[in-house]
């Protein structure tokens, strides 16, 4: 008889953007129309592939491909518009992943405990996530909060710590390359599914599923193909 990850661990910690709300393609959006302004194009690939962590360096590369230099002042500038277009042009566009809620609802149900581990600002998840499912969180990890963004395990150490929690009892669920890197370096076992990525992008998760409906029967019943 299959068991579900119901039966195997007590903590359950969630990305944001990809897993809980599909707003990636609005944020890729905004990060493009921020660049634009400085006459660099940024493409929906560079931003999705790097989810969560646009760094200096990596913008830097972006940049130069289009013979530009990026200074720190321009980079922080960038990312002041991207917050600014997304909630204002983009935000209104923004959902809840079908089957989301009833996952988190029917893991509160089970006295299961829900992080939530994004590379957002606070700003953004006060503008963008439902109250009825933002409440649902026993703990919220924003951007803000940390010193190092993912990959960095920081994120998801924090997490786990304020959780009071072990990674052995938690898990992970994320949607990007460096979500995944951030919660695998934490030590956690990590889902990854397929809402931004084509599966070969991430093949570093334990376990690569295509969409919330197979998450749901993966957690709850220990089954995952449809």
């Amino acid at each position: 008889m299959k068991t579900g990850l119901i039966n195997q661990k007590e903590n359950f910690l969630f990305d944001l953007d990809g897993v809980v709300l599909d707003s990636m393609h609005y944020h890729a959006l905004a990060v493009a129309e921020a660049c634009e302004k400085f006459k660099v194009k940024i493409t929906k690939e560079d931003v999705l592939l790097n989810e969560g962590s646009l760094t200096f360096d990596v913008m830097k590369k972006i940049f130069e491909r289009s013979s530009q230099t990026l200074t720190k002042e321009t980079y922080f500038e960038i990312f002041k518009l991207h917050k600014k277009f997304f909630i204002e042009k983009y935000s209104k566009f923004v959902k809840p992943f079908d089957e989301i809620y009833e996952i988190l609802v029917r893991l509160k149900n089970h006295n299961k405990k829900l992080a939530l581990v994004t590379g957002s600002d606070q700003e953004i998840v006060n503008s963008d996530l439902p109250k009825n499912i933002k409440e649902l969180f026993d703990v919220i990890i924003t951007a803000d909060k940390i010193n190092f963004r993912k990959p960095h395990p920081e994120p998801y150490q924090k997490a786990v710590s304020l959780l009071k929690a072990t990674v052995l009892d938690s898990v992970a669920i994320e949607n990007s390359t460096t979500g995944i890197a951030a919660a695998k370096n934490a030590g956690l076992f990590c889902i990854a599914v397929t809402t931004t990525l084509p599966k070969e992008y991430l093949s570093k998760a334990d376990l690569i599923l295509e969409n919330h409906i197979e998450l749901k029967r993966y957690i709850f019943d220990g089954v995952y193909q449809l």
